[in-house]
């Protein structure tokens, strides 16, 4: 079962320290099938990617991107 919290990093971003703050790689399949008895919706597939860079508990970077076919 997932939680819903944020993420707080262990230590804030900072060349002078040498930290990076946190950092956090995501993924998601996702499918669904848009036909009923009389509609012909077809069906769809999805596939995301994203990376978080949390620099400090207030600021974050986010790259995120995918695919629907």
């Amino acid at each position: 079962m997932g939680v819903f919290s944020r993420v707080i990093p262990n230590q804030k971003f900072s060349f002078s320290n040498d930290s990076w703050g946190a950092l956090e790689a995501v993924g998601r399949f996702s499918y669904t099938d848009l036909s009923d008895d009389t509609v012909q919706g077809g069906e769809m597939s999805i596939i995301s990617a994203g990376f978080n860079w949390y620099l400090t508990h207030r600021h974050r970077i986010m790259l995120d991107g995918g695919f629907a076919n």
